[in-house]
């Protein structure tokens, strides 16, 4: 699952000292809890790891090409791992497939306008291609039991590293402001969104002693929840949404 914010930053929200350990199980499984529900309001994956995707193309004319724009499940995009985009028949994307490369001083079969988040000059975990595409090829497609002359569905193959490494909860104590630049890669805006989440819902069950066939108060001025279960996430708001819409895919709006 992914973790999208550090236990640390969570504690700091609720007020419990980095150093005390008795949520730490519970912060933890709601991080889990809370980095799933976003993967989903999102239409993306945010672990990083060596994917393969397949994608449907366009119909091809020989005469007429247009780009194909890929939308990746994941971004971004390690390039410094293996980067392959094969072209077939879309039943066919591991026997006869047509590898596509961008070859210095020609024109790039492919293009990643932005590799990184969302902005306003370009979306994350888009690709380009632009071919050249080999030839779609003429054939008898049946369609509503007749029968016509067509361009049979092409599609591709994408291998990719792409999505963000986990983020080492590991913190100074005290803390150093060099913890943030030092994590990995999720967007600190990301992880406050999710990590203010997180704390208004564990401040709000420690409240309402919401629910109360899950809480559990042990012995002592003290209460406890660290021994239940993880559900205790509330539905995400309209508001908290809202603030997740600049980490959509943009396949999914």
């Amino acid at each position: 699952m992914p973790k999208l914010c550090e236990r640390s930053r969570v504690k700091d929200l609720i007020n419990v000292a980095r150093a005390d350990t008795i949520y730490d199980r519970l912060l933890d499984g709601l991080i889990d809890q809370a980095g799933e529900q976003v993967e989903g309001m999102t239409g993306r994956q945010f672990t990083k790891l060596e994917r393969v995707e397949y994608h449907q193309s366009y119909e091809q004319s020989p005469y007429d090409p247009m780009p194909q724009y890929i939308w990746l499940e994941a971004f971004p995009i390690d390039l410094a791992e293996t980067f392959s985009i094969v072209w077939a028949p879309a039943n066919d994307h591991d026997v006869n497939g047509v590898a596509l490369t961008n070859t210095a001083g020609q024109a790039p079969s492919y293009v990643i306008p932005n590799n990184g988040e969302n902005t306003n000059s370009g979306a994350g975990g888009l690709v380009i291609v632009r071919g050249p595409l080999p030839a779609a090829s003429l054939v008898l497609l049946p369609n509503l039991g007749q029968t016509f002359l067509g361009y049979a569905p092409q599609g591709f193959r994408v291998t990719y590293t792409g999505g963000y490494d986990f983020i080492d909860d590991t913190p100074s104590i005290p803390p150093d402001p060099m913890d943030d630049i030092e994590a990995l890669a999720v967007p600190i805006a990301l992880r406050q969104i999710v990590a203010q989440k997180i704390a208004d819902d564990f401040l709000f069950s420690i409240r309402t002693e919401r629910p109360k066939q899950t809480l559990y108060y042990p012995p002592g001025p003290r209460q406890s929840i660290m021994n239940t279960p993880t559900g205790l996430l509330l539905p995400w708001t309209p508001e908290q949404q809202q603030l997740l819409r600049p980490f959509r895919s943009k396949a999914t709006i």
